[in-house]
């Protein structure tokens, strides 16, 4: 699937393996009422703006063109009681947009599975993250915006890798950076006990994958032994 009807497409394959494919994809929310309509969207975004809706509509469809190119039969995403996608057992995924790209994560394997979209963050965005997302030594590991937008995204991306075992929301101070970032990635520590296998001591790595004028953050935990 290159293309929906106008709205998806094209699609790029960032990374692949045997087990696990990420795709990236821009949308024209001005092309959304070719690709669907309100019976295709959950009840709780038929208010939503035309960009909400579209976004929403461009993670499930890309999606399920991750299921597709890993051999999989493509299945409807439902949504989880915090709004999160639940993949369809073995898998597991991820999907983040920003702007009019969206991207996703798509796995069979033992993890799992976080990701995060970024554009490169702004002076008052920079300020925002250095004062709400990290506290005063991780704002001194980062020299730049580029380094302070890469922990924040990699802090989203972890928070989706481990929502599944936590099964609650927490905020960025459960994980804290653990050495200066650099360009291939970022590694954390988390600070608090979440759950079972997400103690706090454990170190939590996170990649950074290239993609022109954005940021992307990848993460992978896991599954542990009952999956």
């Amino acid at each position: 699937m290159t293309d929906f009807r106008g709205f998806l497409g094209p699609v790029e394959e960032l990374d692949r393996d045997a087990e696990e494919i990420v795709l990236c994809a821009g949308f024209a929310p001005d092309q959304l009422a070719s690709a669907t309509n309100l019976n295709d969207l959950p009840l709780v975004l038929h208010g939503a703006s035309v960009g909400r809706q579209a976004a929403f509509l461009a993670g499930r469809l890309l999606a399920r063109c991750a299921m597709e190119r890993l051999g999989l039969a493509a299945v409807p995403l439902q949504r989880g009681p915090m709004g999160e996608p639940v993949w369809p057992a073995p898998l597991a995924g991820s999907i983040s947009h920003k702007g009019h790209r969206v991207v996703v994560v798509l796995g069979r394997g033992r993890h799992h599975l976080g990701i995060d979209l970024e554009c490169l963050a702004t002076a008052n965005a920079e300020a925002a993250i250095r004062s709400v997302v990290l506290d005063a030594e991780e704002a001194s590991l980062c020299a730049d915006a580029h380094a302070a937008t890469a922990v924040f995204s990699a802090k989203e991306a972890a928070y989706k890798a481990l929502f599944p075992l936590v099964r609650r929301k927490f905020g960025f101070s459960a994980a804290r950076l653990a050495a200066r970032p650099g360009p291939a990635g970022v590694h954390l520590r988390l600070v608090q006990d979440l759950a079972p296998g997400a103690m706090a001591g454990q170190i939590i790595p996170v990649a950074l994958l290239p993609l022109k004028g954005m940021i992307l953050a990848r993460c992978r935990v896991d599954r542990g032994p009952c999956g």
